[in-house]
């Protein structure tokens, strides 16, 4: 993902991928030159970040708690479609944002 935005043209340190705890997170949130975040992930840990950029005037793009649908026509392919379901519900142990946890038939 990380060489997309250099292909697209985007300054070397602009666009940044950071995994880390919560010291990591507050370094962030509480350093002056960073003017926004984004954030995927958990629901508790989204508001967190929202409230603390907001205090800190920071923007702030906070994705958490996702629920992701799955919709099984009436002609598709049963097999497939069990299949694509307990790849996209189970793969990473479910443990993923994009996971889905609901199938409509």
């Amino acid at each position: 993902m990380l060489p997309l935005p250099q292909e697209a043209g985007v300054p070397d340190g602009v666009f940044q991928v950071v995994h880390g705890d919560k010291e990591a997170v507050d370094a962030i949130l509480n350093h002056p030159d960073i003017k926004a975040v984004g954030f995927v992930g958990s629901s508790d840990i989204a508001q967190y970040i929202y409230a603390t950029a907001a205090a800190t005037g920071k923007r702030s793009q906070c994705f958490g708690g996702a629920k992701n649908h799955m919709i099984v026509m009436p002609d598709a392919d049963l097999d497939q479609a069990v299949d694509a379901l307990i790849g996209a519900g189970y793969g990473s142990a479910g443990e993923r944002c994009m996971a889905i946890s609901v199938a409509v038939p």
